[in-house]
């Protein structure tokens, strides 16, 4: 018998694979056990959550790797700090599109490692779209920050830190949304 969650799924388009995947499990258990990114992602979207967090997971997984940037490349902590910065009121969209531009100049300039840079220039680029379609820009930072990891070891540990991220983020908020959905 579907879940309740698998319901509400069905009742929000989800594509068949994620449905046939949730099964029985409710929100919780499902949440706790997907290692599906991108359905994360789209369960957000489709709930209408605060394109704010978002920006704030983007940040986070983008501060995951910035260890790898080159000792003296500022510009992608530079874009996170920016980013931030949006987050809390202290500057504006514009001031984080000035440091987007610079984020994504650096990822030119650093050959080397530019998978820590361009996680970095994405959460930006979600700042500046908060609002619109946030979505596959956050998808983008995420990404980009899973790969700036060279062994497939460091790659699985950094994953689980990025699912706990939005875990930590999203699960409430999609909770209370999913409440509210009737089916």
């Amino acid at each position: 018998m579907a879940s309740l969650f698998a319901k509400q799924l069905r009742r929000l388009g989800a594509c068949p694979g994620a449905i046939e995947w949730v099964g029985d499990r409710e929100f919780d258990k499902a949440w706790t056990s997907c290692e599906n990114i991108c359905w994360m992602f789209w369960l957000a979207k489709k709930l209408r959550v605060d394109p704010k967090l978002l920006v704030q997971i983007a940040c986070r997984c983008a501060r995951l790797v910035l260890h790898l940037v080159p000792k003296g490349e500022e510009r992608p902590r530079e874009a996170i700090e920016a980013a931030e910065g949006w987050l809390e009121g202290k500057v504006s969209v514009e001031e984080v599109q000035v440091v987007n531009d610079a984020a994504w100049a650096a990822i030119q300039a650093v050959k080397v490692d530019a998978w820590a840079a361009r996680a970095a220039a994405w959460a930006t680029e979600v700042a500046t779209m908060a609002g619109t379609s946030t979505t596959w820009a956050t998808t983008w930072a995420v990404w980009d920050a899973c790969v700036a990891y060279a062994s497939k070891a460091a790659r699985v540990t950094n994953n689980s830190q990025i699912l706990n991220i939005i875990r930590d983020v999203m699960t409430e908020p999609v909770r209370e949304k999913l409440t509210a959905l009737e089916v």
